[in-house]
């Protein structure tokens, strides 16, 4: 994060009339994984300064502090670059947070951040990532081209958070399978356009994959092959490589009770290879071609994101497409009610995301248009083949000028829970925040 160093120097070369923005946040959290609470303070510091015509620099530090869960525990640049622009172009240096999509359930095509799961399941949290961006628009649309060095691992909950894994997370094995580990860079472009109402969006991604596999592998040191020097996700030939060799009198000695049976011997390296399990994340380089489109006539939006991906040399795709229809002056007010139907498909059935493989999702956006900006987004994620539903809402109002308060709830019911993608469907959760802007 070099940006972010370069940028605190800027502060003492600069005049001191840039907006400084100050937030600070109290938070309590309820879930049923664990059968406990949890509270949480944080901080945000955001300073956006114009240094002279048509250059910016801007600096976005978060951290927190919590009770329980040390994972949420950490302090952040989330953004941190210099712009200038010069006629059509705008360039930008630093760490940024950029987003691309139009969907409302799952924002498919939106790759160049990392998603920070220990802030909040859904994924919309990001982390800052190292880019370098030039962005070339004009009157018909824009076309930008992105460099991004530097790889982030996913955060991930920890222990005494919404997720009881099954078996230990080992973070400390996560594997990076491309060249040059976190130190290589990744490439992107999105061109975008307009016709009349139709916004069109095309966009490409060259490097790791932002969203792991999750291995179970045997730990490091559990006497297993392969596990000297790091964990075996070798399951099956390790556990085998363990079993004694037979030899010709091994049935003679079974036979009169000198020897275990062979039942007994796979039941021993069974119960050795479990206690010996843990979950290791590994990324993959991943090519993926997206595209955005959303065609909004008065009150109706139509919304479609859609994919095609490339990785470990298989291909995949995924899809969401629906519509969001709004009702304006409800009650005789200026209250806004938005209706959201959506439907999910994803053929990459092995990451976390597998359960948006085939679903549909039906919810509703409620606007009160007052002066506190009352508001609140909820719905279900429905799984076709009945196999389980994820509810959710967030509400937030403002409490006169400087405070905020908001409501979020997930509630997960069904779902395989011998299958790991399916391992935060126990992830129920009720957390209530309070923001205090300086």
């Amino acid at each position: 994060m070099l940006a972010g160093f370069g940028l605190m120097s800027a502060l003492a070369s600069f005049p001191a009339h840039a907006d400084l923005d100050l937030r600070l946040e109290a938070e309590a959290r309820a879930f049923t994984a664990q059968g406990d609470g949890d509270a949480a303070l944080a901080a945000g510091l955001r300073w956006d300064h114009t240094p002279r015509a048509g250059e910016r620099l801007l600096l976005d530090l978060f951290a927190r502090a919590d009770a329980r869960e040390d994972a949420r525990s950490r302090g952040d640049v989330r953004e941190a670059y210099y712009e200038v622009q010069s006629g059509a172009l705008t360039s930008r240096f630093g760490a940024r947070r950029v987003f691309w999509g139009v969907a409302e359930s799952r924002h498919l095509v939106d790759v160049l951040n990392q998603s920070d799961l220990a802030d909040d399941l859904d994924g919309e949290a990001k982390l800052g990532q190292p880019m370098l961006e030039f962005t070339l628009g004009g009157e018909s649309g824009e076309l930008a081209l992105y460099a991004l060095p530097g790889f982030r691992t996913r955060r991930l909950p920890g222990p005494g958070g919404p997720i009881a894994y099954p078996f230990p997370l080992a973070l400390h094995e996560t594997r990076i399978n491309a060249r040059g580990e976190e130190l290589h860079t990744d490439y992107a472009a999105r061109a975008s356009t307009r016709f009349g109402a139709l916004d069109v969006a095309v966009s490409w991604f060259d490097g790791v994959g932002r969203e792991p596999r999750i291995l179970p592998c045997l730990r490091q040191g559990s006497g297993f092959e392969g596990t000297e020097t790091g964990a075996n996700c070798e399951l099956l030939e390790s556990v085998s490589a363990a079993a004694p060799t037979p030899t010709v009198l091994t049935p003679l000695l079974q036979a009169l009770g000198l020897a275990p049976s062979n039942a007994e011997v796979a039941a021993e390296l069974e119960q050795r290879a479990y206690a010996a399990l843990v979950l290791v994340p590994a990324y993959e380089r991943e090519r993926r071609l997206g595209l955005e489109a959303q065609f909004i006539h008065e009150a109706l939006a139509l919304k479609f994101e859609g994919l095609v991906r490339e990785t470990r040399g298989a291909r995949s795709h995924a899809g969401v497409v629906g519509l969001e229809y709004s009702f304006s002056g409800l009650f005789g007010g200026a209250q806004d009610l938005g209706l959201i139907v959506e439907g999910l498909r994803d053929t990459q059935a092995e990451l976390l995301s597998a359960r948006y493989d085939h679903e549909v999702f039906i919810g509703g956006r409620w606007s009160l248009n007052d002066v506190a900006g009352s508001q609140a987004l909820g719905g279900v994620l429905l799984d076709t083949s009945g196999d389980g539903q994820t509810y959710s809402l967030e509400a937030n109002r403002r409490l006169g000028d400087d405070w905020k308060l908001s409501l979020r709830l997930r509630a997960f019911t069904g779902g395989d829970q011998a299958d790991l993608a399916n391992v935060v469907k126990d992830a129920d959760e009720l957390r209530l925040s309070l923001e205090h802007y300086f």
